[in-house]
């Protein structure tokens, strides 16, 4: 794992096809409710999907897995 220029925690890196570069991602996948919601979360397979963030406990029909791009204040 690499790890944040900005703020030293442990990210890692998803090749995004639409954009066409390797975008920063949380560490940890999390699961997405696809149900609504404007946030972005990258898949595994470098896919931008939207929604918002579910209960972490289990996964259900409408939610899918992905990560959280990186993003901390230095970089804001």
């Amino acid at each position: 794992m690499a790890r944040c220029r900005y703020c030293g925690r442990s990210i890692d890196w998803i090749y995004h096809r639409v954009k066409g570069k390797n975008i920063p991602v949380d560490e940890e996948p999390v699961f997405v409710d696809l149900s609504g919601g404007q946030v972005e979360f990258i898949t595994d397979e470098g896919v931008s999907i939207y929604g918002r963030l579910a209960r972490q406990d289990a996964p259900s029909p409408d939610r899918d897995v992905a990560f959280l791009p990186h993003r901390c204040r230095a970089e804001w």
